[in-house]
């Protein structure tokens, strides 16, 4: 699950940076705009998100660090699970470059009632990644392909979001 994206959009006169965060706008930053219609109308692009119909303006989506939203994702998670922050040491972020997180295996973990998974940590899930990921094949072979509960993990995750920052 992607947790942000950023883009790029430029013309003439104007120079935007756009911010999704859980497919909604986050933020908006503003590099110049020196014309008051060609700014309105970068504008309305970035609420509709229609970037396919934009005539007149270089659009470029921008990389975001997937160290962070692996991390933001973990943490959006866990306050949604335990109520309360996650605090990320240096050595548990440096501990998720080899790994791909992702909603269900994450939830995967929380939902764990093995002996390793009773400590809710980052590096408790990457240190049972490979154990974590075998029971998760497991459990898509035996749902016969029943992809009801990740929808609804994304649907739960974006409307916390949008509780929290209306």
């Amino acid at each position: 699950m992607i947790i942000e994206q950023k883009y790029k959009v430029s013309s003439e006169h104007s120079e935007i940076e756009i911010s999704y965060t859980a497919g909604l706008l986050s933020s908006i930053k503003i590099n110049y705009a020196d014309n008051e219609a060609d700014f309105l109308n970068i504008m309305k692009i970035a609420f509709k998100k229609n970037f396919n119909t934009v005539e007149n303006y270089k659009i470029k989506e921008l990389k975001v660090n997937a160290q962070k939203q692996k991390i933001a994702l973990w943490c959006q998670l866990y306050k949604m699970r335990y109520g309360n922050d996650y605090k990320v040491t240096a050595r548990e972020a440096g501990m998720l470059k080899g790994i791909e997180l992702t909603t269900e295996l994450i939830n995967l973990f929380f939902d764990s009632k093995e002996w390793w998974a009773k400590e809710k940590t980052i590096a408790r899930i990457t240190s049972n990644y490979n154990e974590l990921k075998r029971i998760s094949g497991n459990k898509q072979q035996s749902s016969a392909g029943s992809n009801t509960g990740t929808q609804t993990n994304i649907n739960a995750l974006a409307d916390e979001f949008r509780r929290r920052y209306k």
